[in-house]
């Protein structure tokens, strides 16, 4: 376990991590413990030495930094920024660590990945009812992708260019809660799985590409018919698995060679045997509140990181985990 560093009267958030095969990367800010949205100074990302897990550099990005993605072709990295100061995509040299340009993007950006083979990054804005098309060689933004209110998380397929978006929209009509499936060549949506109930709240999506079965992780409510799970989508975009979790996930991602599955929850992570839908295995006593999860299947680890205590949490991954 590493903890960044803590501040007295602040709470530190670690809400994206990303890997490749030289470092790996958390997102880091502080927001004031009284006033959860105020931010005193922008925010860092953290890059780590993927073999001893040592701290490298901090790299000055947005203010409240959210989620991360990496393209290991052009050894760029990618950051949105939450933060109002920012509304932002920061874009990042990863040879040179140091940021190369921040693309304003408006109120507000959450997710953000890239389909390495297209160099296409997207980023989801559910309060702009759009995902965000940025183009990996000249850092322009290209046409957005309309797909309404309430895009959250997003993965890429990029063997078969296809791109997920889980969906959660219910403070106004439209009410919304599905998986979108957009082709990565048209940027049209061409299938909407809902995924009910409304309060799900579905949070996160992560793709096995061997089993093209997707992964839509739900914090879920205070309501006995939306309990928190992940659901589990077949190639055919059906519905064949709910799968209760302990609480509520708020990220979710894949290990294709074990044909696992990782939700990380308010404080541990399960682990999901994709072959059957079962959970083999909880790790508990992980921090407060777990808001990211990053596989690295060549190494053998799993990285965490925590939305309110700061801290990065490394697992060794075994047949159980």
């Amino acid at each position: 376990m590493a903890n960044p560093s803590s501040k007295p009267g602040f709470n530190a958030h670690v809400i994206g991590m990303a890997v490749d095969e030289h470092y790996v990367y958390a997102t880091h800010y502080y927001s004031k413990i009284d006033s959860p949205h105020d931010s005193p100074e922008p925010g860092v990302l953290i890059v780590m030495n993927r073999a001893t897990f040592a701290e490298i550099t901090r790299i000055p990005v947005g203010y409240q930094p959210r989620k991360v993605a990496v393209n290991p072709q052009t050894k760029r990295v990618y950051v949105t920024n939450y933060g109002q100061k920012s509304y932002s995509l920061s874009v990042i040299d990863s040879m040179m660590f140091r940021e190369i340009a921040q693309l304003k993007l408006g109120q507000v950006p959450i997710d953000v990945e890239v389909n390495p083979t297209t160099n296409r990054i997207y980023v989801t804005n559910p309060y702009q009812r759009k995902i965000h098309v940025i183009d990996g060689v000249t850092n322009r933004e290209l046409p957005a992708i309309d797909v309404g209110p309430g895009s959250v998380g997003i993965a890429v397929n990029k063997g078969s260019n296809t791109i997920y978006a889980a969906l959660s929209h219910r403070s106004s009509q439209p009410n919304v809660n599905a998986l979108i499936v957009i082709d990565g060549a048209t940027h049209k949506i061409v299938h909407t799985v809902p995924i009910n109930p409304i309060l799900l709240q579905s949070r996160d999506v992560t793709v096995n590409p061997p089993t093209n079965r997707i992964y839509v992780a739900n914090l879920g409510a205070n309501d006995p018919l939306a309990k928190p799970s992940i659901t589990v989508i077949d190639p055919t975009y059906n519905i064949v698995a709910t799968i209760p979790t302990i609480s509520g996930v708020s990220a979710v991602t894949i290990n294709p060679s074990l044909n696992h599955v990782y939700a990380a929850t308010a404080g541990a992570m399960q682990v999901i045997d994709g072959a059957t839908n079962k959970i083999i295995s909880t790790i508990g006593r992980l921090g407060k509140s777990l808001q990211c999860i990053v596989a690295d299947t060549n190494m053998g680890r799993l990285y965490l990181g925590d939305g309110l205590e700061g801290e990065i949490h490394r697992i060794m991954l075994t047949q159980k985990s």
